[in-house]
């Protein structure tokens, strides 16, 4: 080898395996010196000292491979993979705020790829106003940048609950954070118990929803708003009960309604655990904080001038539908909906629809048949005059929508109410990859604002109520019809009239009780407050803090994995297959190594299962390395290499 003889060389020569002297390179026990004729392949980034080149790839020598890693880990002595042992006494000692993020050169480490989502995560606000809104955080050893940064890439790598982190290598992903080891779960959950105290959590979220907003203003104007229920399988508090579509079911649980833009990401989530509907959480939660972060809105001189302008429009489905509100909220603030017609009219004449080519606001071109007319809808004071427009299906079906938004047209109105389907897909995808059912904390503590809820006495009553009238009309219903069927045969009509008494009997009794119970229902409150209920039927609010936290770096992660598949899918003849080649990119194998002197973190990227995804991800990699990106808490820039390509 000092002669310069190749691997393979010396191998024959002394009839040994590649693989015995690749390992004995790698320990350190030879010394494999670079020829002159690989002296010009060395990437600028190498040290001074021997490497090891296999390839097109230029890896340290001393970079450890996984077998290496996991013997190391295993022999430390403070625990699993703790080798900063200086670094962990001077934070238990209250002398480090934060370790130093440190990388070592190391091969093949598993879920490296999710290291490529780092300049989008940050470009979506992952980092953004995290020392102000959470200043009263102390860091010992692991900063608040480290666990945010983790909890995102735990998403990405669809590690959909905190407990899984028991079944995953800490070592490894230490590697990619930087540090020795991640935190146990236990230690990060008292982390996140600490980081995760109101109002710095709702701050938080309020300022990326103001940010989102003002980054993309060309698609603020028109928004999706839906719920979403979350059931609650746990005894610790009896929380009212619900409809759950997707279960057809009426279960306990939490509502969350989700506000998406026109291309289905995400803008910002209310909670809530007592549910007033649709209607009541857009007048009181939705509006007020769009009205204020919604950006370009027109000024009161423009909305002046021109009687059909409006300030934004929101789109949602029938829950919403009611007159009044379409009213208040145009001649309050000037603001428009869209959403299905709950109750439309005749049939129209097919010669009214016309063929459109719709264009989608994700770009897509649908050819539809639409036809509008003017309709009045709603009663007295409620009613106001709306454009209604009419889809005709292949089956001669027409689907009905109403909008208030008078300055459009039939085929933008169409093309925002049809494509509603990105948010229930939104809601799909969320749901099966990156779990926003799951309970994130079981504590329960009391409501911090009073809270109206229906009288259980009042429900009883009522199902009640409706058991007697559900019966009193099966009896009224076996007197119509024998009083339409009498028996000719005197014998037995005679046992008819007796039967038809009988029945009549049984009906005023039924009428009796049903008269009684109206009287205890209008005498029983309708709704009543929670601190009035019974102390078995007390409804306390589930702690939402931290999920609240970990549910905003999810909707980062999701916004920022759209936006990569977005940039994959002009390079794909397939553009359905953009997220699962994201998916598979985050999973990838990695080889890191630090140049401190250059100031650059290199990582090399093992190729995906496909040509056709390799070529997509080195063109994915161009526009992440133009970023310039720095890995968080350092000076070191990221640059990505696809193993292969270079």
């Amino acid at each position: 080898m000092d002669s310069g003889s190749s691997r393979k060389e010396v191998c024959v020569q002394l009839g040994i395996k590649p693989d015995c002297l690749r390992k004995a390179i790698e320990s350190g026990r030879l010394i494999e010196h670079v020829r002159a004729s690989e002296e010009s392949s060395q990437p600028s980034c190498a040290p001074t000292e021997a490497i090891a080149v296999e390839g097109s790839t230029a890896f340290l020598s001393a970079a450890s491979d996984a077998s290496q890693r996991a013997v190391r880990d295993a022999q430390a002595d403070m625990g699993m993979a703790c080798t900063h042992a200086l670094e962990r006494i001077m934070a238990a000692m209250g002398q480090l705020a934060g370790t130093p993020i440190c990388f070592e050169a190391c091969r093949d480490v598993p879920n490296g790829g999710v290291l490529t989502a780092l300049p989008v995560l940050m470009a979506n606000g992952l980092l953004s106003h995290l020392k102000k809104c959470f200043s009263h955080f102390q860091e010992k050893y692991y900063s608040l940048y480290s666990v945010v940064v983790l909890v995102a890439c735990m998403s990405l790598c669809r590690i959909k609950h905190l407990e899984r982190l028991r079944f995953e290598s800490p070592g490894e992903w230490g590697k990619l954070m930087g540090l020795d080891r991640i935190p146990e779960v236990r230690t990060l959950r008292g982390i996140l118990k600490k980081v995760c105290l109101e109002p710095h959590v709702t701050q938080w979220a309020d300022l990326l929803r103001r940010d989102w907003l003002h980054e993309h203003p060309d698609t603020a104007g028109v928004l999706y708003l839906d719920g979403h229920v979350r059931v609650y399988h746990g005894d610790k508090t009896p929380l009212p009960r619900r409809y759950v579509s997707r279960e057809r079911l009426c279960m306990r649980g939490v509502t969350d309604y989700y506000i998406n833009d026109v291309l289905g990401r995400p803008v910002f989530v209310v909670e809530k655990q007592i549910d007033d509907g649709l209607i009541q959480t857009l007048k009181n939660d939705v509006i007020p904080q769009l009205l204020r972060d919604i950006p370009n809105q027109p000024t009161e001189e423009q909305l002046k001038t021109n009687p059909h302008l409006c300030r934004f429009t929101m789109v949602f489905d029938r829950e919403g539908y009611s007159p009044r509100l379409f009213k208040q909220l145009w001649e309050e603030h000037r603001i428009a909906c869209i959403t299905y017609h709950k109750f439309p009219k005749t049939t129209w004449d097919k010669e009214e629809f016309m063929p459109y080519r719709v264009v989608m606001p994700n770009g897509e071109i649908v050819e539809m048949l639409l036809a509008e007319r003017g309709t009045r809808i709603g009663s007295t004071e409620e009613a106001l005059w709306v454009r209604e427009v009419r889809k005709l299906t292949e089956s001669g079906h027409q689907t009905s929508l109403i909008s208030t938004a008078f300055h459009s047209d039939s085929q933008r109105d169409a093309a925002f109410m049809f494509n509603r389907w990105v948010q229930e897909n939104f809601f799909a995808y969320m749901k099966q990859n990156y779990a926003i059912d799951a309970l994130d904390e079981c504590n329960v503590e009391e409501f911090p604002d009073p809270k109206r809820v229906v009288n259980p006495e009042y429900r009883r009553l009522e199902s009640r109520r409706r058991s007697l009238q559900n019966k009193l009309n099966r009896k009224y219903a076996e007197i119509k019809a024998s009083e339409l069927n009498p028996s000719e045969d005197d014998k037995k009509r005679q046992r008819q009239l007796r039967k038809i008494a009988e029945i009549f009997e049984q009906a005023q009794l039924l009428k009796n009780d049903l008269d009684t119970i109206k009287k205890q229902i209008e005498q029983t409150a309708h709704h009543v407050d929670i601190t009035e209920l019974p102390e078995e039927q007390q409804i306390l609010k589930l702690s939402s803090n931290t999920k609240r936290f970990i549910t905003t770096i999810k909707l980062i992660a999701y916004r920022a994995e759209t936006m990569m598949a977005m940039q994959l899918r002009p390079m794909l003849a397939r553009t359905q297959d953009a997220r699962p080649i994201i998916c598979e990119l985050m999973k990838q194998t990695v080889d890191i190594y630090p140049d401190e002197q250059q100031g650059l973190l290199h990582v090399h990227i093992h190729p995906p299962t496909t040509h056709r995804a390799q070529a997509a991800i080195q063109s994915l990699l161009e526009i992440l390395n133009d970023t310039e990106t720095k890995y968080p808490e350092t000076n070191m820039t990221l640059q990505y290499h696809l193993i292969g390509n270079e």
